[in-house]
């Protein structure tokens, strides 16, 4: 086991599998093929995770490196998360820029912060980076009556954009935050970016099967008619640039955790229907 002065544990086993846990979520890092698998102890889980980036017209990934090291691994202590670790990944290959992937995991929190960063010796330009892509999404004792549901948030509230929730088949878009639930066991996955500066944060999952999650990619560069834009997301330019701090978490109590936090927004109400509303005036409440 590797050393921890933090309630988290770490193990490396072959020097291949790196394996954290505090708890209430393990990730389990393959150093052999670069891939990466978030579970939550309610048997929800995001396995086979990649990290992307579009460079030169074309996209890179994880899988087209030929080296995966875990480079780092120490305590950590920050305000508001409380004690953990930082481990970061780093793929390299011949005439690819550094790929390093960092991850953040604190004493009883049931969730993981990842970032993903490029760093090259020349000037490097990018308009879209992939923290999370994945094709293996389960929240856990899916079946025929509790099949998975998505939040689907806006980006802003133009043209009376509403929140909605959608279940697959689907091929839609959330950006900033999403919530991967199913209603009655109340099992569920929040995502969503926590700093918000340079990038615009989508999140498109995909799936062909009723009651199956087949693909998702949370990413940095959303462009679309719902954010506005009619033209590419502009290129960041650098020798050494990041995405900002993405979490990646389970919830027993998704729908519950949801409402709360509506009526928590000053001036909103919620009607018997679960929305919230606004009166002609301005102020907030129930239409007559």
């Amino acid at each position: 086991m590797l050393t921890s002065n933090t309630a988290v544990q770490v193990h490396q086993q072959d020097n291949n599998l790196v394996s954290v846990t505090n708890g209430h979520v393990s990730l389990e890092i393959n150093l052999e093929n670069g891939e990466v698998s978030c579970i939550g102890n309610h048997s929800s889980h995001v396995k086979g995770i990649r990290s992307a980036f579009r460079w030169q017209g074309r996209e890179y990934s994880t899988d087209h490196y030929q080296n995966h090291e875990l480079t780092t691994q120490e305590d950590i202590v920050r305000e508001g998360f409380g004690k953990g670790i930082r481990l970061v990944v780093l793929h390299t290959a011949s005439l690819l820029p550094k790929l390093e992937q960092h991850f953040y995991m604190y004493e009883s929190s049931p969730y993981v912060l990842v970032q993903t960063a490029i760093t090259g010796d020349e000037e490097l330009k990018a308009n879209r980076m992939a923290v999370i892509q994945s094709k293996t999404i389960s929240l856990g004792g899916e079946s025929g009556q509790d099949e998975p549901s998505i939040l689907c948030v806006p980006f802003d509230n133009d043209k009376w954009v509403r929140y909605t929730v959608v279940k697959p088949p689907l091929d839609v878009e959330s950006y900033e935050a999403t919530a991967l639930f199913a209603p009655q066991s109340r099992r569920g996955i929040v995502m969503g970016s926590l700093t918000h500066k340079v990038w615009k944060t989508g999140i498109r999952m995909q799936s062909e099967k009723s009651g199956q999650l087949e693909g998702l990619d949370l990413y940095g560069g959303a462009v679309s008619e719902l954010t506005r834009d009619s033209q590419p997301h502009g290129y960041v330019k650098g020798k050494e640039w990041n995405l900002p701090w993405y979490l990646s978490g389970s919830m027993k109590t998704t729908v519950k955790v949801l409402k709360l936090t509506v009526r928590r927004i000053p001036g909103l109400r919620l009607n018997c229907l679960g929305r919230a509303v606004f009166r002609s005036d301005g102020t907030a409440g129930l239409r007559p």
